[in-house]
């Protein structure tokens, strides 16, 4: 089964856990590069072809779906918020990812507001719900957990004409 990266379906569907934990989840941060007395300046880097850019998210898309598959269903307010945990760091490593891929230039915008925009716009969110999860695993309170949840997913389903952009750009694989 194919998931998108703006709400993995599998994993939505099946309100996962897998790894994870208590702890708040970092953000994936690129590798620093050595400094040096004086840094040559950043060249912008090309912009990929529609082919390589496709092919190189097609390949974070399916990375995707392989951590999101090795959640499980969720049964108590813990396995919510490690479900959570393990979601923003699967999306945060993907989106990061995703950042290094300059997309083609003619396309750069309509691929902003459809797929890397609502990536990150679906991090935020679940990163937001991370406290109030953590809460309710506190308090074992799974009604509270399973709400929390459900909210944080239901806030950042694609829209439909989201979807249909994608599918038809060649990002099938990600929807």
């Amino acid at each position: 089964m194919r998931t998108r990266l703006v709400v993995p379906a599998a994993v939505l569907a099946a309100a996962a856990l897998a790894c994870g934990g208590d702890d708040p989840v970092p953000r994936a941060t690129p590798s620093a590069a050595p400094t040096t007395a004086s840094p040559a300046p950043t060249p912008t880097p090309t912009p990929l072809s529609k082919a390589e850019w496709v092919g190189k998210i097609t390949a974070i898309c399916d990375d995707v779906e392989a951590e999101a598959d090795k959640i499980g269903e969720p049964k108590t307010a813990k396995d919510y918020a490690e479900a959570m945990a393990t979601l923003v760091r699967i999306i945060d490593e993907a989106n990061a990812e995703i950042r290094t891929l300059p997309p083609p230039a003619a396309d750069a915008a309509a691929l902003e507001a459809n797929f890397m925009g609502p990536n990150e716009k679906q991090e935020e969110t679940f990163r937001a719900a991370l406290p109030e999860l953590q809460s309710a695993a506190q308090s074992e309170d799974t009604a509270a957990a399973e709400k929390a949840f459900g909210d944080a997913i239901s806030t950042t389903t694609p829209t439909d004409a989201q979807a249909s952009f994608l599918r038809q750009y060649g990002l099938g694989d990600c929807v």
